[in-house]
């Protein structure tokens, strides 16, 4: 048996043959062409390959494959492998679920999962904020003055708030309300709030449920300085007296006639009679209502004298004047009824005293 050398290996023995028979000759004879064959082969193209190129195998001999190039990377795939250049600023190599590519970042760019590969996100706006929902992430800007991020229970999304607006929670995300109203209210019900507008005068009244604005009408109502006034007819009051013996005689009276209820102004007070009263030129009588508590029990609110031509007529209430300084009364003054003149002045019988008063 023999064998042979061929590139550093050796060809297998072939038994059984003699050493110099002509099969034997004929074999190792085209064993060695082949050899020669594929050395040439081979030699022709590893003496072929150029400075950074590499040999790859492929479906019948090595292919060569250039790998220089700033930032190439050897990458395969199901069929072979080829050479995928990142040399740029920014790039990665991204997986692509076949092989994988050179993405390139940007200023400002992510790199975020989509499933299959790597999908670009620009995180480079003003405000920029990177949000994630059920199914990936998104970026939302809220670089605007007055921007909020707000959930709305899928995700988020940016709300811009103007001038006088706030936010309220709806159950599902946040709404706006506008608080830029004049006098405007954030009221809260059963549900959520609103804003109410208070117009001029208007005060919030509560319902039950929630409240409402309305302005204080008919009988009482109130400025908007919160000066309240009450109608007439809640203020203005009248009280009588009437002499309980029914007859003042002809001579000096002072009798308590009433007693102030509350800080008042008298408005007016008169007197009538059953027989009236006729004026004299000689025998005048005064009638004055003098308030006892003030100033020394002198001061006379209301006093009229009765001389010739001026008289009282029968059941017609005679008003007696008053004095505009002394009208002002206070809650417990005590009030007189006081007859001064000459005796032989008529009786005044059912005497009744009108005062009528302002409350204050």
């Amino acid at each position: 048996m023999g064998s042979s050398t061929y590139f550093g290996g050796q060809v297998a023995s072939i038994p059984h043959l003699e050493r110099g028979s002509e099969i034997v000759r004929d074999l190792r004879s085209d064993v060695d062409a082949a050899f020669v064959l594929l050395e040439a082969a081979l030699g022709g193209i590893v003496g072929g390959l150029t400075t950074g190129s590499i040999l790859i195998g492929a479906a019948s001999l090595p292919a060569e494959l250039v790998m220089k190039g700033v930032g190439n990377v050897l990458v395969g795939d199901a069929a072979t492998a080829s050479a995928v250049a990142i040399g740029t600023a920014g790039d990665f190599l991204v997986g692509d679920a076949t092989s994988a590519v050179a993405v390139n970042l940007a200023v400002g760019e992510i790199f975020l999962g989509d499933g299959i590969t790597a999908a670009k996100i620009d995180m480079g706006a003003v405000g920029a904020v990177l949000v994630g929902d059920a199914a990936t992430a998104t970026a939302i800007t809220i670089g605007t003055a007055g921007d909020f991020l707000v959930g709305d229970a899928t995700s988020a999304v940016a709300v811009n708030l103007g001038v006088g607006e706030i936010f309220i929670g709806n159950g599902t995300t946040a709404a706006k309300l506008d608080m830029g109203v004049v006098g405007g209210m954030l009221i809260g019900d059963a549900a959520t709030a609103t804003v109410i507008p208070l117009a001029d005068t208007n005060i919030m009244i509560g319902d039950g449920t929630s409240a409402a604005a309305f302005s204080l009408s008919n009988d009482v109502t109130m400025t908007n300085a919160g000066v309240v006034t009450l109608a007439a007819k809640h203020t203005t009051k009248t009280d009588t007296w009437s002499d309980p013996v029914r007859d003042i005689a002809g001579s000096p009276h002072d009798i308590p006639c009433w007693v102030a209820p509350a800080n008042c102004t008298i408005t007016s007070v008169g007197v009538t009679c059953s027989n009236g009263l006729t004026g004299h030129v000689a025998n005048i009588w005064s009638i004055n209502i003098i308030n006892k508590t003030q100033a020394g029990e002198t001061l006379k609110l209301a006093a009229k004298q009765y001389t010739a031509g001026i008289d009282i007529t029968a059941y017609t209430m005679d008003d007696l004047g008053l004095d505009q300084n002394l009208t002002d009364i206070l809650t417990g003054d005590v009030l007189s009824f006081s007859l001064v003149g000459a005796a032989a002045a008529p009786n005044l019988e059912d005497l009744l005293v009108t005062i009528n008063y302002t409350l204050v």
